[in-house]
This record gives C-alpha cells, sequence and structure tokens, in this order.
C-alpha cells in the first residue's frame, strides 16, 4: 500500500491569484504465484478527495482566468501485472 502526496503551488493569473492544491493517490498491490507465472494486481484511486485541480489560462485573456487541468479528477485503475 502506499499513498502518494502531489502538491502544486498558487501562482497568478492574469486578473487573480489561483489557489494552491493538493490531491492524494493510493494504491493497493498484491502479488502471488499462479503455476509458473508471478501475477500482481495493482488498484490504484487517483485524486481520492476529487480537488479540483487549475491552472492560470494565459492565451484567452477576456474572462477567463483560470481553467481546470484534463485528467485531474478522481479516477480508479486496475493493472494486472503478468511475468513468466
Amino acid at each position: 500500500m502506499s499513498l502518494i502526496g502531489n502538491y502544486i503551488d498558487s501562482t497568478n493569473g492574469h486578473a487573480d491569484k489561483i489557489d494552491d492544491s493538493i490531491t492524494f493517490d493510493l494504491n493497493f498491490a498484491y502479488q502471488h504465484k499462479y503455476k509458473y507465472l508471478q501475477l500482481k494486481h495493482v488498484m490504484s484511486i487517483h485524486n481520492v478527495s476529487d480537488t479540483l485541480v487549475t491552472f492560470p489560462e494565459y492565451v484567452r485573456r477576456k474572462g477567463l482566468n483560470e481553467v481546470p487541468l484534463a485528467g485531474s479528477e478522481r479516477s480508479l485503475f486496475y493493472s494486472l501485472i503478468i511475468n513468466f
């Protein structure tokens, strides 16, 4: 089991300050043998607290100060690693 923290510091947008954010990723892993195979199962939850992560919008300076970071929403992943 592992817990990973990701911190993004506050910054200035073109109009207002953009707040900092911290997200946590949680990983569970289980490893075992089946006949001649070594199997590893990994379950990962990214952004456990579903924190909104934003970054400055510098291109279109009319009305937008920040935009959400695509792919930063809470997500669940499963991986199976097979070694033989």
